[in-house]
């Protein structure tokens, strides 16, 4: 299979919405153009406009997906947001992921923008930096209650500024139980035309912290995931949707 993970975008939903046809469409094709593993929009556990996993029901209708992505030969990720979550519903969104059939776990607690100086970007960025504080404890909570030999990956946001602390949380996600680092990067200005800012950081983790990472690619071409994946750097990248060229399984 491909080594290529194809990401989907979250569809315009209400809140505490049904996972259906549209992210069953958008995996399956993905899945279906050779992708090994797909991605799930953000799933929210502390609300928002989008398919969620709080109730049965949810869990549910995110297990129709599974298993039609499964019968196309892919392996599926269950990305939980976890800005906003609690000890207790995240664990019982676990629960239910793991109910649903998806095969690896992704926490991923957002990155903050700093884009704005009103105080509602400053409340909406500091409610993410708690989340990545957070996120070592949510790992292990979330450890206690996913099956014992499935994996999870803690998503990892860059600061090229601030790499050392970077590199430092990044160990204490290893720590509390994260099997893999989910590396992303908006690069800074030394990194001006990269196509793949997030590669040197995966290859740092991987090597220093000898843990398994993915590479976000977002719409980079094919033939840099490859080298990414060939060289090293990385054990998986992810991209915005599949590439053209990509080999089918």
């Amino acid at each position: 299979p491909s080594l290529v993970a194809p990401a989907s975008r979250a569809p315009s939903r209400e809140a505490d919405a049904l996972a259906g046809d549209d992210e069953l469409v958008a995996l399956g094709a993905a899945a279906t153009a050779g992708a090994g593993l797909v991605v799930t929009p953000p799933i929210p556990v502390a609300g928002g406009p989008a398919a969620r996993i709080n109730t049965d029901d949810q869990a549910v209708a995110w297990r129709r997906i599974v298993e039609f992505v499964h019968g196309k030969g892919a392996l599926v990720v269950a990305r939980i947001a976890t800005q906003g979550a609690v000890l207790g519903a995240l664990e019982a969104a676990v629960q239910r992921a793991a109910f649903a059939g998806f095969d690896l776990l992704l926490l991923d607690p957002g990155a903050p923008l700093h884009t704005g100086t009103d105080a509602e970007s400053a409340a909406a960025d500091a409610a993410i930096e708690a989340a990545i504080e957070h996120l070592p404890a949510m790992i292990a909570a979330a450890r206690a209650r996913w099956r014992p030999t499935g994996w999870i990956a803690a998503a990892v946001h860059d600061r090229p500024a601030t790499r050392a602390a970077v590199v430092g949380h990044a160990k204490q996600l290893v720590r509390a139980g994260a099997n893999m680092l989910w590396v992303s990067s908006t690069g800074d200005i030394t990194m001006a035309g990269a196509r793949l800012p997030a590669a040197p950081l995966a290859d740092r983790l991987r090597n220093e912290l000898r843990v398994a990472t993915c590479v976000d690619g977002a719409d980079a071409l094919l033939p840099d995931l490859d080298a990414a994946v060939a060289a090293g750097r990385a054990d998986l990248v992810v991209a915005a949707r599949m590439p053209s060229g990509t080999r089918p399984r």
